[in-house]
C-alpha cells in the first residue's frame, strides 16, 4: 500500500471509529489532528482530499464539522479487514459467527429442485432438506461473508425451466454438530449479511434452534 493511501486509510478508520459509519463525527480539525498525532494544517487537507475523493461527507458548523463516511469508503474499510482475515485465519478453513434468524421461504424452493439437488449429490454427497438454516452475521463478521464471495468454492451450475432461468452459485462444506453440511452462496443473492446453511436434516428440528441462538461454522476453503 502507497504512503497517501495507508494515510488516508488511517483516517477512515479512526472516522469510524468516532462513529462516521452509521452516524455523524462532530469534531475539528484541531481534534481530528491530535487524534492522529499530525498538524491541523495535515488533518484539514487530509480531510478536504477524502471529500474530494468522494469517500466523506462534510456538514460545517460553527467551530466543527460533522464527517460521515460514505458507502464507497465504508467498502474499503470492508477490503481491508477482509484482507486482515485472510492473512490470519486458519489455512483452508474459515470460522464464521452468527444468530440464527428466520427467511422468507425462497431458500427451500430453490434448494428443492431437482437441477440443485442433483448437484448437491454429486458434488457433496447430500441430498438436502428442502429448506436453509440461516445465520444472521453482525460486525467484523460481514467481511467473511465476502471472503467466501472471493473463493472459488465447489461451483453450482445454473439452469433453465419452464422458460424461466436459475442462476450459478457456489457451496462450501462445512459441519453443524455432527451433520454434514454446506454453505450455498447465490452469485446473484438479496443478503449482505446471511449465511445459508443446507443440510439433509433439518436442523431446526434436530437441534432445536430459533431464532436468535448463537451458532459457529467452520467452513472449508
Amino acid at each position: 500500500m502507497k504512503r497517501g493511501e495507508a494515510d488516508r486509510t488511517r483516517v477512515i478508520k479512526e472516522l469510524a471509529v468516532l462513529g462516521a459509519i452509521h452516524g455523524t463525527a462532530v469534531l475539528s480539525s484541531g481534534e481530528l489532528a491530535r487524534r492522529l498525532g499530525i498538524s491541523q494544517q495535515s488533518a484539514s487537507g487530509k480531510i478536504l482530499e477524502l471529500v474530494k475523493e468522494e469517500l466523506v461527507t462534510r456538514r460545517m458548523g460553527a467551530r466543527k464539522q460533522a464527517l460521515q463516511l460514505t458507502p464507497k469508503a465504508v467498502a474499503l474499510l470492508r477490503k481491508e479487514h477482509t484482507d486482515y482475515m485472510k492473512l490470519f485465519d486458519s489455512a483452508g478453513k474459515l470460522t464464521i459467527s452468527g444468530q440464527v434468524t428466520g427467511g422468507f421461504g425462497e431458500g427451500g424452493y430453490y434448494v428443492g429442485l431437482a437441477h440443485y439437488q442433483d448437484q448437491f449429490r454429486q458434488k457433496l454427497g447430500i441430498r438436502p432438506y428442502p429448506g436453509t438454516l440461516n445465520l444472521k452475521l453482525s460486525g467484523g463478521e460481514i467481511s467473511k461473508l465476502e471472503i467466501l464471495k472471493g473463493q472459488p468454492g465447489i461451483p453450482l451450475d445454473g439452469f433453465s425451466q419452464t422458460g424461466r432461468t436459475f442462476g450459478t452459485g457456489k457451496c462450501f462444506r462445512t459441519r453443524v454438530g455432527q451433520h454434514e453440511c454446506a454453505v450455498v452462496i447465490p452469485n446473484r443473492s438479496h443478503y449482505m449479511d446471511i449465511v445459508e446453511i443446507i443440510c439433509e436434516r433439518h436442523l431446526r428440528k434436530t437441534l432445536g434452534l430459533k431464532d436468535g441462538d448463537s451458532l459457529t461454522l467452520e467452513v472449508q476453503l
